[in-house]
């Protein structure tokens, strides 16, 4: 068995936008580069196709969602070391609820956000970086798919399994 999570996709501009921050901050600083995302739920445990499954049936739950910005956060937590803060809406509650039940999870508190970096550097090091990130001319995110990883080992060994469209983007 192996670990997954499933990430909400930013959407066309945000997405372009956030990835050249994150490059940037990678490059900069030595750091892993990843794909911008949401995690709506982690820590899933189960056999690929199971999994692939079980997110094939939330992405037909689910409509596409705009997504609200709050800032930036910063923690002494690698993976959430420098982020965007997400305003938890009732349609990404709803669609954590949906995803916790149909994976079996128990509920846990839930703060939605965007990663920019992912390391170790001190808080003041991240608080200087904030002033020199450009905010997009739109700061709601729009996003449109949900794709399943699988998050065994360090950033590197991540790997895309799957991405599934919102229901209301299938054609």
């Amino acid at each position: 068995m192996s670990t997954y999570s499933l990430w909400l996709i930013p959407k066309g501009d945000a997405f372009a936008h956030y990835g050249l921050v994150i490059s940037d901050f990678s490059r900069r600083f030595q750091t892993p580069s990843f794909e911008p995302h949401i995690t709506l739920i982690g820590d899933l445990n189960g056999k690929k196709q199971d999994m692939q499954s079980r997110t094939a049936k939330l992405a037909t739950g689910l409509r596409p969602l705009r997504l609200e910005t709050k800032g930036f956060g910063l923690e002494d937590y690698y993976v959430r070391s420098l982020y965007l803060r997400i305003a938890p809406s009732d349609e990404l509650i709803r669609a954590r609820g949906l995803a916790t039940k149909i994976f079996g999870k128990t509920e846990i508190p839930y703060m939605p956000h965007l990663s920019l970096l992912y390391s170790d550097l001190s808080r003041d090091e991240k608080q200087k970086l904030i002033p020199t990130i450009k905010k997009p001319s739109n700061n709601d995110i729009l996003v449109g798919a949900i794709s399943l990883w699988q998050v065994d080992g360090g950033v590197s060994e991540w790997r895309l399994i799957d991405e599934f469209l919102l229901a209301a983007n299938r054609k």
